[in-house]
């Protein structure tokens, strides 16, 4: 008995450790060095020069330091600017990425559970396994959408626990006798 559950478990792991590398093969992370090799994603905002510091420089060097403060300012600015609209482009693929992730682990997911209940009558320990990976891919699911697309968290929460009431009538409810 014992053998049989310690199956069923590992079966449904690696049923959903499948499912999260076919997932992150077809559907990998973007990367912003690879999206965007020339563009910094970090950058120090320059920092204006003291009454202090400036009071120990003579006239013509507290010019230059403000003129080189003016042109570094300038270039973080400009900086910025191309930054926050690959940033935003960025999170949009992100978005997409974790959508597309979700969803995809969702169907399979349910399709998964569903193949495990159609087949219940036969293959008890295999069709059990198989229930726990579409438990667990679903888990995985709903994972990505709150991590990635919260947008659409709200869809793969209510497809789960439709699956799992689904699950939970077919496998359990007492059916009425003759």
């Amino acid at each position: 008995m014992f053998v049989r559950v310690l199956y069923s478990i590992f079966l449904g792991l690696l049923v959903a450790l499948f499912v999260g590398w076919a997932m992150a093969s077809l559907f990998p992370t973007p990367n912003w060095d690879t999206e965007y090799p020339n563009i910094e994603q970090y950058k120090e905002q320059p920092v204006p020069p003291s009454e202090q510091e400036l009071s120990v420089l003579t006239f013509d060097q507290r010019v230059a330091r403000m003129q080189e403060f003016d042109a570094s300012k300038a270039a973080y600015d400009e900086w910025k600017v191309g930054y926050d609209e690959k940033q935003k482009e960025f999170n949009d693929k992100m978005e997409k990425q974790g959508r597309n992730v979700a969803l995809y682990s969702l169907v399979i997911a349910v399709i998964v559970t569903g193949a495990s209940l159609w087949y219940s009558g036969t293959l008890h320990v295999i069709t059990e396994g198989m229930l726990l990976g579409g438990i667990f891919t679903l888990i995985y699911s709903i994972g990505w959408t709150m991590a990635r697309a919260p947008k659409i968290a709200v869809l793969t929460v209510g497809i789960s626990l439709l699956v799992t009431i689904v699950i939970g009538y077919m496998k359990f409810a007492k059916k009425p006798t003759k």
